[in-house]
This record gives structure tokens, sequence and C-alpha cells, in this order.
């Protein structure tokens, strides 16, 4: 995630950077835990008391848009965005909802290829696996 890449895309689309917006852009930077919208809004709202979850949403919404973020539905009850949008797959905590990344085990080109074969129009590439952390099995353990 570029920020001067995203900052000439706003200007391009004709939209305002707010200061808010730019906070929510600066606190994906880099960020490799997979927020929420509501992890966001709750590392921000202290700094920017203005700041509404909406704007939160509408900004993701829009970084989505813009390809500078991916959405993962790996949760039922929210969306966690991961602003590494090169190809790579996930691997999620079914206990304490810990997101990692993981490369693919086969190139996302074969994967799109296979699915084309069986004659899909495909949209997007995801590989999510399901488990338990080491933490978390820890933590049974004892």
């Amino acid at each position: 995630m570029d920020i001067k890449t995203i900052i000439r895309k706003y200007r391009e689309m004709g939209v305002r950077l707010t200061p808010q917006r730019l906070a929510i852009v600066k606190s994906l930077e880099g960020d490799r835990s997979h927020p929420s919208a509501i992890d966001i809004y709750n590392r921000l709202k202290d700094e920017y008391p203005s700041l509404s979850l909406t704007t939160v949403y509408n900004t993701l919404q829009m970084l989505k848009e813009m390809g500078e973020v991916a959405e993962l539905n790996l949760h039922p009850e929210k969306s966690l965005y991961d602003p590494d949008v090169t190809p790579h797959s996930h691997v999620y905590c079914i206990r304490c909802e810990r997101v990692d990344d993981l490369p693919y085990a086969e190139p996302p080109e074969a994967l799109l290829k296979k699915a084309q074969d069986l004659g899909y129009k495909v949209k997007d590439v995801a590989t999510i696996v399901y488990g338990i952390c080491k933490r978390c099995g820890e933590i049974r353990d004892h």
C-alpha cells in the first residue's frame, strides 16, 4: 500500500482526502493483522473524535474499489481487510480469530486456469485454511 498512490487516486476521482481518511489509510500501511472496520475505528477514535464508523466503512470500500485493500470474508459477522493485495492465501484461527498470510501452494494462475477449464468466469481467487493457532492450542492443552 503506497500512500502517495492512494492520494493520487483520490485526487483523480475528485474525492477529498480528509484527515480522517488519511489516518485510516496510514493505519493500514504495513498492517499484517487483517483488521476489521471496528478495529480500525477503535484505533483512531481517540485521536480523531469526529471519526465515525461510517467513514471507516466508506473509506475501506473506496480503497477496495481502488484495488488498495482486499476484503476478507473469513468471519460470519464481520469483514476483515488486508492491505497486501499481492496474491496469497490466509490461515484463520477458529478460536481467537487470528489471521496469518500464507503463500500459495499452487500459483493462483493454475487455480484460475482449472476453474476456467470447468467453464467458470473467475472473479477472484482465494484459499482459506481454517484451524487452531499454536497459541490457542497451547492454552487448551494446559
